[in-house]
């Protein structure tokens, strides 16, 4: 699939921004070239927090997924055979369970923004939190791809 032209268009934009910052004397072929992609969450929600940072609003990632933490460990015994001991454990997160993947602060208004790709769809948590933001006057959207985050933010 072919990136958009939204996307190439940032890409340019973030580009010249880095050039901007480097001194005239560094060489412009070693600046790195940003590259983003909307076709997975991870991508579409780093896309969006830069955008959304360049265009000089607040913009946060929020980690609900928790901490994991391994125990384990590889222990060899007297015969020389390698085994892994231990466990891996989850803790959930501190935070509101259902909150939304990027919490944008644009002009003094709360946006919060659900990133969904594919099938993928709200959880009854989600949608908790939806009508808790919308009940007390903030924006909640939930985005596809860029060209739908940039047409719901204008």
């Amino acid at each position: 699939m072919a990136k958009r032209q939204s996307i190439k268009d940032f890409e340019m934009a973030q580009m010249a921004r880095r050039l901007e910052r480097l001194p005239a004397s560094y060489p412009r072929n070693a600046v790195v070239w940003p590259t983003y992609s909307d076709t997975t969450a991870n991508g579409l929600t780093r896309l969006i927090v830069d955008y959304c940072k360049a265009q000089g609003w607040h913009a946060e990632r929020i980690n609900t997924q928790g901490r994991v933490i391994d125990q384990r460990r590889e222990v060899t015994d007297i015969l020389g055979h390698r085994r892994t001991i231990g466990s891996v454990k989850r803790i959930p997160t501190a935070g509101m369970k259902g909150s939304a993947d990027i919490h944008i602060l644009k002009a003094g208004r709360a946006v919060f923004c659900e990133v969904k790709i594919g099938r993928d769809r709200q959880s009854e948590a989600q949608r908790a939190f939806q009508r808790s933001v919308e009940a007390s006057g903030g924006l909640y959207i939930i985005v596809h791809d860029f060209d739908d985050f940039l047409s719901q933010i204008r």
